[in-house]
């Protein structure tokens, strides 16, 4: 599929070519800010909703569908949202991606994800991290290894990462490099680091709040403006989504924001909610929404539609042609893999001509049934916790604290530990019924520096305390 993209029902034919990087516009104007843009493909919906491990049998492998192994947050999805089961090979529509616009000015097009569209921890470490240096900035816009800090020496995502996928080179070029700033957590004043110069990338935390995006400007808002639809991709990846009817299917997604700590990366939550404390940036079940900067002199806007407008690039191939099915995934349900959809679907037999979805759903999502009270969808934190004693032995340190209270609830503990002055920390967990935790094979003469906290389970959730003070141990014998 090259050049010409055909989006069938709206008997429209959109063709590339040189015209298309003069700007030249079929419609009066451009978007305005709320108006939904679609450009880019990514895979979205399931191909065959009542049978969907039916390989389908029209349409290309890997242009018009690509296939995946199903690793679900919840197996219980398989009834929520009639997803396929865990461990299912699954097949999944690749469709053109609505962006709703945030703003338009100097030239260009702030957009942003209309739904979540893939499910990726933060950084693949849990450890310290900056948005310059996690993977999840890497796999956005494709970079290798020397970007981040994840793995021994980095990460390469030259060939699996979002920007390869979604677009062609023309739409590429299209996309603005923009100066990303990266301010500190306005509550805890952790550090983001450098500021980048990036084509994709995630909101900030004071974007999410910033009223002249369409947000509201308090981060304890449900704010239906920021809630985004999983799709039924996303939750195959591993996406968490909502059963409660008044924010069903609705997800998490990151903010590229710092947490409370230097490995907690801020997120919104799926009613709307802003969380600067975030979580930690390992996390596997938040869902990623791409922001961008599109330059209006390097494609062509069409419009039949109110408030819906098709921005075409140059001619260029298809990135999922040739693709071998599976999106640039391993098959594995892991985090390295593409694309959602809202399991919606059709029945297969129109998946070589896409239609753009009807306005309502392509808007904000519609679940904008008064929220419950804050009352009822607050989750209060643990409180600190602290460690009571280090007992050094051969090759091990023992842990000692006081059990939190039962009134708090807590689920379990988690304890880190690394070598006194050592960049990254290695985490152990202990069940909520434990006062102490053994870490053995230890080495002889080192000090290790220990920290603990607690955490509770609500509405499928973890909620931590916050870190201990650090407490350093005597040599190791």
């Amino acid at each position: 599929m090259c050049g010409t993209m055909i989006f069938g029902g709206a008997g429209a034919v959109f063709a590339g070519g040189d015209s298309a990087k003069q700007g030249t516009s079929v419609a009066a104007g451009t978007p305005a800010v709320g108006d939904t843009v679609y450009f880019g493909r990514y895979p979205q919906s399931l191909v065959n909703p009542a049978n969907p491990e039916a390989r389908p049998t029209t349409g290309t492998e890997g242009v018009d569908w690509v296939s995946q192994t199903v690793s679900l947050y919840y197996t219980s999805y398989t009834t929520s949202f009639k997803d396929p089961a865990n461990g299912a090979t699954a097949y999944y529509k690749v469709e053109p991606i609505a962006w709703r616009v945030l703003d338009n000015q100097g030239g260009k097009l702030f957009l942003m994800a209309q739904k979540a569209l893939d499910a990726k921890p933060y950084h693949i470490d849990r450890e310290d991290v900056t948005w310059e240096t996690s993977t999840i900035r890497s796999w956005l816009n494709g970079y290798g290894a020397s970007s981040n800090t994840g793995g021994n020496s980095g990460t390469s995502y030259t060939s699996d990462n979002f920007i390869g996928k979604a677009f062609t080179a023309g739409e590429k070029d299209a996309v603005t490099t923009t100066a990303v700033t990266n301010p500190n957590n306005p509550s805890y004043g952790t550090a983001d680091g450098n500021d980048t110069n990036d084509k994709v990338f995630l909101l900030s935390y004071q974007e999410a709040i910033n009223s002249s995006y369409g947000f509201n400007s308090s981060y304890s808002n449900f704010d239906t403006a920021r809630r985004a639809q999983t799709t039924a991709f996303a939750r195959a990846r591993n996406a968490w989504a909502s059963t409660d009817s008044s924010y069903f299917g609705n997800g998490w997604w990151w903010l590229r924001s710092p947490g409370t700590f230097s490995n907690f990366a801020a997120y919104v939550s799926y009613d709307g909610l802003a969380f600067s404390g975030g979580d930690y940036v390992g996390y596997s079940g938040i869902a990623v929404r791409p922001a961008l900067n599109l330059n209006l002199t390097s494609v062509i806007f069409t419009s039949n539609t109110s408030g819906q407008w098709i921005a075409t690039a140059s001619d260029t191939p298809d990135p999922w042609e040739g693709d071998d099915g599976t999106g640039g995934d391993d098959g594995t349900g892991g985090d390295d893999g593409a694309g959602g959809g809202d399991g919606t679907g059709g029945d297969g037999s129109d998946i070589t001509g896409i239609t753009p979805p009807p306005t309502q759903a392509v808007q904000p999502p519609a679940d904008t049934a008064p929220p419950q009270t804050a009352q009822d969808t607050t989750v209060t934190a643990p409180a600190k916790i602290s460690v009571a004693k280090l007992a050094v032995g051969k090759g091990q340190v023992k842990i000692t604290w006081k059990k939190a209270p039962a009134a708090q609830k807590i689920a379990g503990y988690e304890i880190r530990y690394k070598e006194k002055n050592a960049k990254k920390w290695k985490v152990k967990t202990a069940k909520a019924k434990a006062t102490s935790l053994t870490i053995k094979k230890l080495k002889k003469g080192k000090t290790y520096q220990i920290q603990i906290r607690s955490y509770k389970v609500a509405g499928g959730k973890k909620y931590y305390s916050p870190w201990s003070a650090t407490k350093t141990s005597k040599k190791v014998k």
